[in-house]
């Protein structure tokens, strides 16, 4: 048994304690004259260690080498990973560091924990799990070509299993027509408020909402930008922007949510943006209503939570007052949203009671206040 040596990701980094680590290259010349190759026997070790698929780095050894490249994999004690040509550890390992750069390392941080993404079908971009920094990878090299139609989520060349398979220069076209098979929009009567589709996409955007803001603490731009990559994953049909609006209100808030209020103002209200102005308040309201329903937050806490919302803007004086004081004209507007209750509006309308009782008693006080000052500003006739 070969013993496996370990240098630095990458492999210039000369600290010793230095904690990420990949197998050096093991490599085994095979053939002779024009049929001679370069077998890299320990390359699917070295992905694991750089968290991609094999045939990332692979391809890129070959497009720089200029070579042909196959790949075989039976399990994961059955992988060949062939380049043809022969080519010396030293000239392997410099261009697997040049890979690492380019698709591996943080630009920010310079740690291998970049995690891949593909944006819109055409931009490769990755994300730190280290500092959270996100930026474009290199969409210039001919290897980005490959990886867009290779993605690193659920790519179709990576088959676990006992059948074995060959990555040819097609590799991919397959893939792409299933996806677009898959790729048949959801429609509203599928996800309805007591879905099960619907809830599992809650749950997977209150992971990443947790993973980015909560837990990591990104800035905004970037976890609007995350975010919005794994709504585009449900494939929610384009009309269907309240339900969006719904996953991102319902993610954001938990059983005490004034203390989500700052924090997530900026980063909500960018997608409430998108409905149309009235509906934009009238779904703010519902999933207000909702959210105590959902986190089971007990009633007494309904004005601190209502007033919370008013005096960080999520939702105007005007409008409050409108649901409270024309529950017709309301229940008309609020009928159309899938989140409408009338029940749970009704009840929710009696509790915020004393709230809208301090509302109305500030703005009394306020316009006299302006009156008495418009008074004051008054010139003084001359006798």
């Amino acid at each position: 048994m070969i013993k496996t040596i370990l240098v630095n990701i990458p492999s210039y980094i000369e600290d010793s304690n230095y904690r990420y680590k990949m197998p050096k290259p093991q490599l085994k010349i095979e053939g002779r004259g024009n049929g001679i190759k370069t077998n890299i026997m320990n390359l699917h070790e070295i992905a694991k260690a750089l968290k991609c698929h094999d045939q990332y780095p692979l391809k890129y050894l070959g497009f720089e080498f200029g070579s042909q490249t196959s790949y075989k994999f039976k399990n994961d004690n059955d992988v060949t990973c062939i380049i043809n040509g022969a080519f010396q550890d030293d000239q392997i390992r410099k261009q697997l560091d040049k890979f690492i750069e380019k698709y591996i390392l943080c630009q920010k941080c310079r740690y291998p924990e970049m995690y891949m993404k593909i944006k819109g079908g055409k931009i490769i971009y990755g994300q730190c799990d280290s500092c959270g920094h996100v930026s474009d990878l290199d969409n210039a090299h001919r290897l980005a070509s490959y990886i867009l139609k290779n993605p690193p989520d659920g790519n179709q060349s990576i088959i676990s299993g006992s059948k074995e398979v060959q990555i040819i220069h097609n590799e991919g076209q397959n893939g792409n027509k299933e996806d677009k098979q898959k790729k048949k929009k959801i429609l509203a009567d599928e996800v309805g408020l007591e879905s099960e589709l619907l809830e599992s996409f809650l749950i997977q955007l209150r992971d990443t909402y947790s993973r980015l803001v909560v837990n990591e603490k990104i800035d905004n731009d970037i976890a609007d930008m995350m975010l919005t990559q794994d709504i585009k994953k449900f494939n929610l049909d384009k009309n269907l922007k309240d339900r969006v609006c719904y996953l991102i209100f319902q993610s954001m808030f938990d059983e005490l949510p004034t203390k989500g209020l700052q924090r997530n103002y900026e980063l909500l209200t960018n997608y409430f943006n998108d409905l149309d102005p009235q509906l934009s308040q009238c779904h703010m309201m519902l999933n207000i209503i909702y959210l105590m329903k959902k986190r089971n937050i007990d009633d007494v806490y309904f004005c601190t939570v209502l007033k919370g919302f008013y005096d960080y803007s999520y939702i105007e004086e005007q409008y409050l007052l409108k649901w409270y004081d024309n529950q017709e004209e309301w229940k008309k507007e609020a009928n159309q949203d899938f989140l409408y209750n009338e029940q749970l509006d009704n009840h929710y309308r009696q509790l915020s009671q004393p709230m809208i009782n301090w509302m109305k008693s500030q703005t009394g006080q306020e316009e006299e206040y302006y009156e008495e000052e418009a008074e004051a500003e008054q010139p003084i006739e001359q006798q």
